[in-house]
């Protein structure tokens, strides 16, 4: 099973997918979590956006090399659960998805969420800006999909819906 996890930065994607994974191998599933991020091409071949790399820009993934670890890892495990921002972007993927869930946060949480993010240093607020307009172009869920499961990434509280969704019982 893949099961994708898409939303804004910021909106709780990991930390959803490491709470989901680690539940599940509480079950006996045979369970691992890939994140985008680790599947973005060297520096020098991603788009910048003025002194900028654009991380936001589909442009700056490796999509033939996350499809083949994908497809390498649903070989090995019971379930895979892609994150990212980026992850519902790609119609490559997007046929591979058994579950699709998407964590909503507002303008305002995103905002005050990445100004208190210091794991790169201080972001100018341009580029703050910049991230959000990427997310409503390259981030959002297609419009004609059903099935998804769209959660608050405002106060996640809402695990056990995550599980029944999954419709996953223990071995």
């Amino acid at each position: 099973m893949l099961v994708g996890i898409g939303g804004v930065s910021r909106s709780g994607k990991s930390t959803l997918a490491h709470s989901l994974v680690n539940t599940l191998r509480a079950m006996d599933y045979q369970a691992i979590v890939l994140n985008q991020d680790n599947y973005v091409k060297h520096s020098h071949l991603i788009p910048k956006i003025k002194d900028k790399i654009d991380w936001e820009n589909p442009e700056s993934i490796d999509l033939p090399l996350l499809l083949e670890v994908t497809a390498f890892y649903l070989s090995k495990f019971e379930i895979v659960i892609l994150d990212g921002f980026l992850v519902y972007h790609f119609d490559e993927l997007n046929t591979l998805y058994d579950k699709k869930i998407f964590l909503e946060i507002d303008k305002d949480t995103f905002f005050e969420r990445k100004r208190a993010d210091r794991r790169w240093g201080p972001i100018p607020d341009w580029y703050i800006a910049y991230i959000w307009e990427a997310y409503e172009k390259f981030g959002q869920i297609p419009e004609q999909w059903t099935g998804v499961l769209q959660l608050s990434g405002e106060n996640f509280s809402e695990f056990e819906k995550v599980v029944d969704y999954l419709d996953i019982k223990p071995k």
